[in-house]
């Protein structure tokens, strides 16, 4: 295979391009990398390559000239034309597929842009495809040109030792690789898994699959809906998902039955406005009362360290600013999560909160339905009429979340969105944050366990962008 990179900084990219695997790799013939100069094919006296913006504006637009004759000079020593991609934050973001489907081309080429960008007329007329190393801007295309040469390269034959290099590495399959360890074998009080010194080929494969599975799961859920799961995945990742729902519930330790009295199950705030109505239907995190014995003594979300500082009212400043005049609405519904199966029998205790007759209904629960023999079904139905209680005549727009902490119910709630069209502000990741939570604040491990300070924050900032 054969690259070719058009840049102002060749020997930037020579670099790093001749060390390592990849420098071995065309020493060995296995890939050609070449790194063309730009500025050789400027016309100008003085070799100058861009110019100001038509228009004004900051910055330098690099000429089409100059690129278009390089590119030219490229397609005159390759057999055919090269696949031309211009590295751009415009681009698609690219993934492991892109690079599997581009090494197995004969030819690419990759254009660094450089200052403010390039003339577009350039890419209108050669670029074949546009991609992105990240939602991030860099100084020039250099590094990102560097890193889809590396990772084309290392696809290609006899680059890597092995097919087994790259195939069980994150990404390949769309899951994450399992962890790694060597010598010695404990460190810092920290063993390698027995399972991996058992000699057992099958076990330790077994082994390493399941960790790439509930890696992916913690880390990166939206792969999996790319991976190709199997019968047995699938039902692994159900059992695991039902394991750690009931080990953050033992953590969890607030039982709903304390969070509010029955009086205070709906609160109201400036209801005497007459802009919209927003009604927020939440658990602890919401709203909790005062509980002395597991060392909380606020009437907000639990666990800011001030009612200002929860994502209710967080909330309640953002829709102030959006909307004239709003009106509020904190209904706690911890005794439905609890009793889920018998919900339509919970309704009764809301009844203020139906009345309210919101606009708009922020859906922020699903914590505190046991997570042990977990009724996907049961809980959907009993989910849909709670809904419909709130929202009788379907005028409200519904906002629907996961869980802060990973439940069984988000797959639900996922579904629903997806039925009912409903915007869905996804949060399991940061309930595996320790930095989002309130640990250290409070003596009580299920009160600390709760979202501190940053937690709300980011769970007031994705609500509101789905508003």
């Amino acid at each position: 295979m054969r690259i070719d990179i058009l840049t102002l900084f060749p020997e930037m990219c020579e670099a790093v391009l001749k060390e390592s695997i990849i420098g071995r790799a065309r020493e060995n013939g296995m890939v050609e990398i070449n790194c063309h100069q730009i500025r050789d094919f400027s016309i100008d006296k003085h070799n100058k390559v861009d110019d100001t913006p038509y228009g004004g504006g900051k910055g330098m637009i690099m000429f089409p000239q100059p690129i278009y004759d390089c590119f030219e000079a490229v397609c005159k020593e390759c057999d055919t034309r090269p696949y031309l991609i211009y590295m751009s934050p415009q681009g698609k973001t690219l993934t492991q597929e892109k690079v599997k489907e581009l090494s197995k081309l004969s030819n690419i080429a990759i254009l660094c842009g450089h200052y403010e960008g390039v003339d577009e007329r350039i890419l209108e007329e050669i670029v074949d495809e546009e991609i992105s190393i990240g939602d991030y801007v860099l100084t020039g295309g250099e590094l990102p040109a560097m890193v889809l040469a590396d990772s084309v390269a290392r696809m290609l034959p006899g680059v890597l030792s092995s097919e087994e290099c790259f195939t069980g590495e994150s990404h390949y399959d769309s899951l994450l690789e399992y962890p790694q360890y060597t010598r010695p074998f404990e460190w810092h009080g920290r063993q390698v898994p027995d399972v991996l010194i058992s000699g057992h080929h099958a076990n330790i494969e077994k082994w390493r699959h399941e960790q790439s599975l509930t890696r992916t799961f913690n880390r990166r859920p939206d792969m999996l809906k790319k991976a190709e799961l199997t019968k047995k995945d699938i039902e692994f990742l159900r059992k695991y998902t039902e394991d750690i729902n009931y080990r953050q519930m033992q953590k969890n330790t607030v039982n709903s039955k304390n969070q509010l009295k029955k009086s205070e199950y709906v609160r109201f705030v400036d209801v005497e406005n007459d802009g919209k109505k927003i009604l927020f239907l939440g658990n602890s995190m919401t709203l909790h009362g005062v509980n002395a014995d597991i060392g909380w003594h606020n009437e907000w979300g639990m666990a800011a360290s001030a009612q200002e500082n929860d994502y209710v009212h967080i909330l309640m400043r953002k829709f102030a600013e959006k909307y004239k005049n709003p009106s509020f609405c904190i209904c706690q519904v911890a005794e439905w999560e609890r009793d889920y199966k018998n919900g339509t029998s919970k309704h009764k205790l809301y009844e203020d909160a139906r009345t309210f007759d919101a606009d708009i209904i922020v859906m922020r629960f699903i914590e505190n339905c046991p997570g042990k023999d977990f009724d996907a079904e049961v809980f959907k139905a009993e989910l849909k009429k709670l809904l419909d209680y709130f929202n009788p005549d379907s005028k409200a727009k519904i906002i629907l979340t996961t869980g802060f902490w990973r439940h069984p119910g988000d797959t639900v709630v996922e579904k629903i969105s997806k039925e009912e069209n409903l915007p869905l502000a996804l949060l399991g990741d940061l309930g595996e944050d320790e930095k989002m939570k309130a640990i250290g604040l409070f003596e009580h491990s299920g009160v600390a366990n709760h979202p501190g300070d940053e937690g709300m924050k980011m769970i007031a900032e994705r609500i509101f962008e789905k508003i």
